[in-house]
């Protein structure tokens, strides 16, 4: 669905680029929107059974129309004006210096969204006059130029590691952050105050390392329960709970395969 949706059409680097052309994404995206949106659409049928109607409702939900749903400013942008969107890699079509810069020891993620923070960007590059020059003062501009000026600047963030631009950049308050890698997102301290690793017992592992889930309760808060189950654990519960089997049927079934 990512494919027939549109997202992988928006995804990737430019065909004329070194391995342009549409890109999956990383996760099952079509099928993690569309349970949000199934999420959204049971609540607010609940809300109406309780609140207004006293009836229930069938929900109707598809993971293609969900994906282009998804689609957002892209889709509606390309709807009122006709005009395909372009995959544009990392960088922002609409602003500039807004893309991935690699650093001496990894990339980092730069987003520079108007003229004060790029005044503040190049201050912090040690090129205080490149905001005076009329290529770059303001954002059209930049991204008319933005290959002039990534000239300028790729070298110096190659100088330095990431560490030393983030630091650098945040003090100035310029958004930036790294692209981490899956072992450094599990390092990161916030994602351990956060709490979004949690661990349960289980069948073969005394801990089971799992993602928590994000939401936060002040009066609730979420429960584990039970773990992910092994293949086939619940096959009796089921049978016996939901349809009634008895152990004399569910012997007769696992005999005969």
């Amino acid at each position: 669905f990512q494919g027939m949706g549109g997202l992988m059409a928006i995804t990737g680097h430019p065909d004329c680029e070194p391995g342009g052309g549409p890109q999956k994404v990383g996760i099952i995206a079509s099928d993690l929107v569309c349970g949000m949106y199934a999420s959204v659409a049971i609540l607010a049928a609940l809300q109406h059974r309780d609140h207004v109607s006293g009836n229930g409702q069938h929900v109707d939900l598809a993971l293609l129309d969900t994906q282009v749903a998804a689609l957002s400013h892209v889709g509606v942008g390309y709807l009122v004006s006709g005009d395909l969107p372009e995959r544009c890699g990392t960088l922002s079509p609409t602003a500039a210096p807004s893309q991935m810069y690699q650093c001496a020891d990894g990339p980092i993620m730069l987003v520079v969204g108007n003229d004060s923070q790029f005044k503040r960007l190049a201050q912090a590059l040690g090129l205080p006059g490149l905001a005076a020059n009329e290529q770059f003062d303001n954002n059209q501009a930049r991204v008319r130029h933005r290959s002039i000026l990534n000239a300028q600047r790729e070298p110096i963030f190659l100088s330095k590691s990431k560490r030393f631009w983030i630091d650098r950049l945040s003090e100035a308050g310029v958004p930036c952050g790294p692209v981490n890698r899956v072992e450094e997102v599990f390092d990161d301290p916030q994602i351990h105050d956060r709490e979004m690793v949690m661990s349960m017992r289980h069948g073969e592992r005394e801990r089971l390392p799992l993602l928590a889930n994000p939401i936060k309760f002040s009066e609730t808060p979420i429960q584990y329960r039970r773990c992910p189950p092994t293949l086939g654990e619940h096959t009796d519960e089921v049978l016996r709970e939901l349809l009634g089997y008895d152990v004399e049927r569910l012997t007769r079934l696992r005999t005969d395969g």
